[in-house]
């Protein structure tokens, strides 16, 4: 997993009630897990697309985004993911710390990432009942996938590719050129990870 791990098993409640150092963990298996530092470009995604869901949102309270949205697994009893952003439409509840109920969940893929979102936390997300859609947001190129709900069974992934693909939601009004996302971003273009990413998505 990427990140540095913390030796010690814990329960659901004790890794919500833990203390932990100053970083963001998730847990894997009962063992927490840290975060990677990421790039200023992923951090820049993540705020620009924050800042679309907000717009999109206004005056349909109580739906929100989510930043770094504490997300449980529902097959796995010892497991908390850490996303990107969550969109919500659940009332917010004092001191919460994980997201319920969510529509939308974002992850932005690095290098250390995408290994273990698209392994792991994309299967999981998948079959969270309220989840209609997920987002795949890369930083290392122009390229994003929206995997859909279509029924309980069957998901569509949408690709979007280039600086003149249109980013399109249907959990929430939201359409956005990749241009506006992506503008002045210096990324390092295509690499082999991101190639089998677009080979993959549809599996």
């Amino acid at each position: 997993m990427a990140g540095e791990a913390v030796r010690r098993q814990l329960t659901l409640d004790e890794f919500l009630a833990w203390d932990g150092p100053e970083r963001r963990y998730q847990l894997f298996d009962g063992e927490p897990v840290a975060r990677p530092l990421e790039t200023g470009a992923h951090g820049t995604l993540q705020a620009r697309l924050g800042a679309g869901l907000i717009a999109a949102l206004a005056g349909r309270e109580p739906c929100r985004p989510v930043s770094e949205a504490g997300v449980a697994s529902v097959r796995r009893a010892r497991d908390v993911y850490v996303a990107d952003i969550a969109v919500t439409c659940a009332p917010d509840r004092r001191g919460a710390r994980l997201t319920e109920a969510p529509l939308l969940l974002v992850e932005i893929l690095s290098e250390s990432t995408a290994e273990e979102v698209r392994k792991l936390k994309l299967p999981e997300y998948r079959l969270i009942p309220s989840v209609r859609e997920v987002l795949l947001l890369d930083s290392r190129d122009t390229y994003a996938e929206v995997h859909r709900r279509l029924d309980e069974a069957r998901w569509l992934t949408d690709l979007v590719v280039g600086p003149d693909g249109v980013l399109r939601l249907e959990s929430m009004p939201l359409e956005v050129r990749l241009a506006d996302l992506y503008r002045g971003l210096d990324l390092p273009g295509p690499s082999p990870a991101a190639a089998g990413d677009a080979e993959t998505a549809g599996a």
